[in-house]
């Protein structure tokens, strides 16, 4: 479900609502999933649809900056970007909801990912068992949704002279996967967002510089941001070069208008 925030700013009652997701996204969007599935349910109550949920995305939300210009003020907060795509990776299996089960009495217990975090449980939720770091996790029995990790680069229209190009990692998540390809001119909104990047892959010792992506919430192409621009010209007025110059002009394309062969006749006019 796209929500298109420039509405919440039109109402007074919602401006308090449009500050809330552009500073606070992560807390506000599954917020906004919730209250859309509750009422749907309310509308339909025969319709299940607890297999594939409302999703709220939200656009025109948040300042649109360029990419050079992020900093640490901007993370974990809505921004809008614009950018070419360079680099599409395969669909990645992300876990959703892990699975875990105790190695000595089989009791078993679920973590959700909480913020790209899954908490391993350290303690045995059986109270007749209550050892201590003996939950294994299940890999078979999680559950996954698809990922995918998406560059996107400044357009050269937007590159100051002298300058390289910057690029920024998206994460895209559920049904936003396979929704853009290498050369699309997008326009991204998302969480600004930073991971620490660990020294060793087998130890707990991190980097003091922290990874930053961007959690993509929409994606809007460029052809639909330039289709306003676009059918304005079509329909727009004819230039005084294209109108015709006399009455005989006028008379010889009312004519060709009526003619019955008239793709034929302009299929002959284009040059090979």
């Amino acid at each position: 479900m796209n929500l298109d925030c420039i509405n919440l700013l039109a109402y007074h009652e919602t401006r308090q609502l449009y500050r809330q997701l552009v500073n606070f996204p992560q807390e506000i969007i599954p917020l906004m999933d919730m209250v859309a599935n509750e009422y749907f349910t309310e509308l339909f109550p025969g319709i299940e649809i607890s297999s594939d949920p409302i999703q709220i995305r939200p656009f025109n939300a948040g300042k649109s900056v360029n990419m050079r210009l992020l900093n640490p003020e901007d993370i974990d907060k809505m921004i809008t970007i614009k950018g070419l795509i360079i680099r599409v990776s395969n669909i990645i299996p992300d876990m959703r909801v892990a699975f875990f089960s105790c190695c000595k009495c089989s009791t078993v217990a679920t973590s959700e990912n909480i913020k790209g975090r899954i908490n391993e449980p350290a303690v045995c939720p059986n109270p007749e068992c209550g050892a201590h770091h003996t939950m294994n996790i299940i890999h078979n029995r999680c559950l996954f949704s698809d990922k995918q990790i998406i560059k996107i680069q400044e357009t050269p229209d937007s590159i100051p002279d002298g300058q390289t190009p910057h690029s920024v990692t998206l994460c895209v998540y559920d049904s936003l996967v396979d929704k853009v390809r290498p050369g699309d001119r997008v326009q991204i909104t998302g969480i600004y967002r930073s991971a620490p990047v660990r020294v060793n892959p087998r130890q707990r010792r991190i980097k003091s510089i922290f990874r930053t992506y961007i959690d993509v919430v929409h994606i809007k192409n460029a052809e639909t941001l330039d289709a306003g621009v676009e059918m304005s010209t079509l329909s727009g007025e004819m230039s005084e070069a294209d109108m015709p110059q006399s009455a005989t002009e006028m008379s010889e394309i009312t004519t060709l208008s009526q003619s019955p062969d008239l793709y034929e006749i302009l299929s002959n006019s284009i040059g090979i």
